[in-house]
């Protein structure tokens, strides 16, 4: 009797230890399934180098697989794994960074939805520039209110405003004058393309000492289509083409990039997110600011 009994607690003990051994690579396989084949591979790299035990790398995979069975980008928290792995950040702090991210993410998903029931298949894209907003003073009240009422095809209008504004106010732009400068140009449908040489323009007139009010008054002057960015750059005694941050990345790379917090560089998202958007605008301007008819297909400055 007391033989069958140890038998019987022995094969127990057995089952017990299978089912503990078998349900963290259950649970790691289904967060595997969720998850690019790209991102899991990266993660399972970023484990065997930084040797992470199994309950650490499966802690990031659930965070990651939870962020991307909800729709939400993936790709910023990847890097916010390595970033933090490089940086000998323990992996509960980088859980806990994945969360926090992931829940800023949710508050642009929810604002997107209810905006526009129906978004495009850039859904990614338009949350990374979102986040970058918000991480250059572009509340979430204020891009709600912006794309409420706009379709699809106009949100990459609105974003490639605010970005503009964002960078406006960094260079002493006041908050009135870059609203009425952003309103203006949506309507005159001035911000088809990313109008990085008005930014340029706030920066070099500021360096030169030049008043505030009146920039923004010339800035208005080219958004409505009255003169172009190079005429008020030349009344000004501006070069553009010396102008700093002039470059591949132009104005983006201070106020839509990588300082900003996560993905492209705005003017990179923009060209991204423009590819696949085929917005229709009444009015809208040129390379120079002046306003011209018809659709633009991918933005420069």
């Amino acid at each position: 009797m007391n033989k069958r009994m140890d038998i019987l607690r022995k094969t127990i003990s057995v089952a017990v230890l299978g089912m503990t051994l078998l349900l963290p690579l259950t649970v790691m396989a289904n967060e595997l399934v969720m998850l690019p084949g790209r991102v899991t591979d990266r993660v399972l790299a970023l484990a065997y180098i930084h040797n992470l035990p199994r309950h650490e790398t499966q802690s990031l995979l659930e965070s990651l697989g939870k962020a991307a069975s909800g729709g939400l980008p993936v790709e910023p928290l990847l890097r916010k794994v390595e970033e933090g792995l490089a940086k000998r950040v323990s992996p509960e702090r980088i859980v806990e960074a994945l969360e926090t991210l992931s829940g800023r993410f949710q508050e642009f998903a929810q604002i997107l939805d209810g905006v526009a029931p129906h978004t495009p298949k850039n859904r990614d894209v338009i949350l990374r520039r979102m986040h970058n907003l918000s991480t250059l003073g572009i509340t979430p009240e204020v891009l709600e209110a912006y794309l409420h009422g706009r379709s699809p095809q106009s949100m990459g209008d609105v974003l490639n405003a605010l970005e503009i504004k964002a960078g406006l106010m960094q260079h002493g732009i006041s908050d009135q004058d870059a609203e009425h400068i952003v309103k203006a140009g949506l309507t005159a449908g001035c911000f088809r393309k990313p109008k990085w040489n008005l930014v340029r323009l706030a920066r070099a007139a500021r360096e030169a000492d030049i008043p505030k009010e009146h920039i923004a008054r010339l800035i208005l002057d080219i958004v409505e289509g009255r003169k172009t960015d190079r005429i008020v750059a030349e009344e000004l005694g501006i070069n553009l083409d010396r102008s700093p941050g002039r470059g591949r990345h132009g104005g983006a790379h201070r106020f839509g990039g990588r300082e900003a917090g996560v993905g492209r560089s705005g003017e990179g998202a923009a060209r991204g997110l423009m590819q696949t958007m085929d917005a229709t605008a009444p009015r809208q301007c040129d390379n120079n600011g002046a306003t011209t008819q018809g659709p633009v297909d991918s933005p420069t400055d």
